[in-house]
C-alpha cells in the first residue's frame, strides 16, 4: 500500500532521499482505496529521491482515482525527485454516472508544489467501458494541477484511450483553488515537455495539448518550452480542442511559452 493511503491520515512528515534510488516499485490500486503511487496523500515534504518501477490502478469500483509515480495527491511539496516509473491506469467500472481518473507521471493531482522534478516513466490511460462521462485526466508531470508547477521536464510520451480526455506533456487539467494565493494557482512556471502526447477516442470531446490539456479557472502557463507532438486519432463527431502548448483554454492565462 501507499504510504500514507487514507485521506484523514496523509503523510505529514519530510522525506530527503538524498539523491538515493529507490528501484523496483510495484504498485497496484488496493481494494476499497482511491490512491495508488508511493505515496497516497501527502501534506509534507517529498524531495530528493529516484525512484523506478511500475504502477497500475483499474476504477473497477469508484467513480473518482488517483495514480502518480510519487504521489497520488499532493497537497504539499514535491521537490527535486525524477521517476522512471511506467504507470497503466483502465477505467473498467460500468458506472453511469461521472467518472473521473487522475494519472501523472510524478503526481495524479497536485494541490501542493512540484518543483525540480523529471519523468522518464510511460503513462497510459483507457476507459475500456461505454461509460460516455468517464473523463481522463492525465499529464507527464500531474494529470491535475490548482496550484504550482515549476522548472519540471517530462521526457516520455503518454497515450490517452477512449474518454473525456485532458492530456498534456506537464499536466491534462489546470484550474484555480481559490483557497491558496491566487498569485499561483494552477500555475505551471519555467516548464519543459519534449514527449508525444497522444489522444484516441471516440467519446464526446478531447483537449490535447504539449504542455496542458484544458488550462482553465484562472490559472497560467509562464516561460515553458515544448517539442513533442500533439496527435488525436478520433472518431467521427468527437470534437478536439488541440494546441502546441495548451489544447483548450477557458478563462486562462499564457504568458510566453514556445
Amino acid at each position: 500500500n501507499p504510504i500514507g493511503n487514507v485521506s484523514d491520515r496523509p503523510f505529514k512528515g519530510i522525506f530527503i532521499g538524498g539523491g538515493h534510488q529507490i528501484k523496483n516499485l510495484n504498485i497496484s490500486l488496493a481494494a476499497n482505496s482511491k490512491v495508488a503511487g508511493l505515496f497516497g496523500y501527502t501534506e509534507g515534504v517529498v524531495k530528493q529521491f529516484i525512484i523506478s518501477g511500475i504502477c497500475a490502478a483499474k476504477t473497477d469500483k469508484d467513480s473518482i482515482v488517483y495514480v502518480g509515480g510519487i504521489v497520488a495527491i499532493n497537497d504539499g511539496t514535491i521537490d527535486a525527485c525524477r521517476s522512471y516509473v511506467d504507470i497503466t491506469g483502465k477505467m473498467e467500472y460500468a458506472f453511469e454516472g461521472q467518472t473521473n481518473i487522475y494519472v501523472g507521471g510524478i503526481a495524479g493531482l497536485n494541490k501542493g508544489i512540484v518543483s525540480v522534478c523529471q519523468n522518464y516513466g510511460a503513462v497510459l490511460v483507457e476507459n475500456i467501458n461505454t461509460n460516455k462521462k468517464a473523463y481522463i485526466h492525465v499529464g507527464g508531470i500531474s494529470g491535475g494541477n490548482s496550484n504550482l508547477i515549476t522548472a519540471c521536464e517530462n521526457t516520455r510520451g503518454l497515450i490517452a484511450r477512449n474518454g473525456q480526455v485532458r492530456a498534456g506533456g506537464i499536466a491534462g487539467l489546470t484550474s484555480a483553488n481559490r483557497t491558496i494565493e491566487p498569485s499561483i494557482v494552477g500555475s505551471i512556471v519555467d516548464c519543459k515537455n519534449i514527449g508525444d502526447v497522444i489522444v484516441e477516442t471516440s467519446h464526446i470531446e478531447a483537449a490535447a495539448g504539449g504542455i496542458v490539456g484544458r488550462h482553465s479557472g484562472g490559472s497560467t502557463i509562464k516561460n515553458v518550452t515544448n517539442k513533442g507532438n500533439v496527435k488525436a486519432v478520433l472518431a467521427s463527431g468527437t470534437n478536439i480542442y488541440g494546441g502546441g502548448l495548451s489544447g483548450q483554454i477557458d478563462s486562462a492565462i499564457i504568458e510566453s511559452g514556445e
